[in-house]
């Protein structure tokens, strides 16, 4: 019936398998639980073996890191059913009927997307920016994502088909951190997959501290402009980035480059008081990407 898969790296997913074990054992869905461990330090993969005495699991642990992409087409080789349940580690169950409402909509859309959302209470000051972000940003009211389904996709929790992950799956090509679910999102667009949204969302746990999440934004913006630049976005993309830059004039966007130490400077003050802004955290990743792309 269903096969859940979860790749993971570096975080440890006993909480997350337990909870979904125990509601499909209850509701008595046929379904396996399969995580794929993408090179962990051994810490985490000591952690994570112990799911193996859970009901449902299989655990996989890679030689060597493949990255996110390889990683999610890799579930085609260990999952036994047509329906693939695709979760990211760094989520928490809340509902008790999580499994059984997407059990319910299979059929009604070839994506289907349960949606993410944020612990509504603020968190310490050291991942306050990253709670932010997410809380404000990425997280999406269902009547919005109705609205524009392939704008609002993530592949932070979705149901599809093992046949729609064959014939279109993650570019592989990717060699930066980052994008692979835009890219994804863009393929599903193209070739006209239908996707409907439903009010199933998982929390998003793995907020990372301050400092990493700025350096995995510059990460994912240097990712961004090398996927532009080989022609694999383009301004018809909706990538609300990559528009503003490419809607600048030259005399701005040099500007932009040459202020980006400052916004930089100026946003960690704000996060430093525990209220980051992000106003600043926009005009930060807009001038970093104007100084790259120089």
């Amino acid at each position: 019936m269903l096969s859940i898969c979860i790749p993971t790296y570096n975080f440890s997913v006993y909480t997350l398998v337990q909870s979904l074990s125990q509601q499909a054992v209850k509701e008595h869905i046929n379904t396996e639980i399969i995580v794929i461990d993408d090179c962990s330090s051994d810490e985490f993969k000591k952690n994570n073996q112990n799911i193996n005495n859970l009901s449902l699991v299989k655990y996989i642990e890679l030689p060597k890191n493949i990255g996110r992409s390889k990683i999610r087409n890799l579930f085609l080789q260990y999952a036994r059913f047509d329906c693939l349940l695709f979760i990211d580690c760094d989520a928490k169950v809340f509902r008790d009927d999580f499994i059984r409402h997407y059990i319910e909509n299979i059929g009604k859309a070839e994506i289907i997307v349960g949606g993410v959302a944020y612990d509504k209470e603020k968190p310490k000051k050291s991942i306050r920016l990253r709670w932010e972000y997410g809380h404000k940003r990425e997280y999406t009211p269902l009547g919005n994502r109705l609205m524009k389904p392939y704008d609002s996709f993530k592949t932070f929790n979705f149901l599809t088909s093992r046949n729609l992950i064959e014939n279109i799956g993650f570019d592989q090509s990717i060699s930066k951190y980052g994008h692979e679910d835009t890219l994804f999102g863009i393929a599903l667009k193209n070739a006209g997959v239908s996707i409907l949204h439903i009010d199933n969302p998982l929390i998003h746990i793995g907020l990372e501290p301050n400092n990493i999440f700025l350096s995995k934004t510059q990460k994912a913006i240097d990712g961004l402009w090398e996927l532009y630049s080989s022609r694999k976005f383009d301004k018809n993309s909706n990538i609300r980035l990559l528009n503003t830059y490419l809607n600048l004039n030259i005399a701005i966007s040099k500007c932009l480059a040459l202020s980006f130490p400052v916004f930089s400077t100026l946003l960690k003050i704000t996060i430093w008081f525990g209220l980051p802004s992000l106003v600043l955290f926009d005009l930060y990743k807009l001038s970093y990407l104007c100084k790259i792309a120089k």
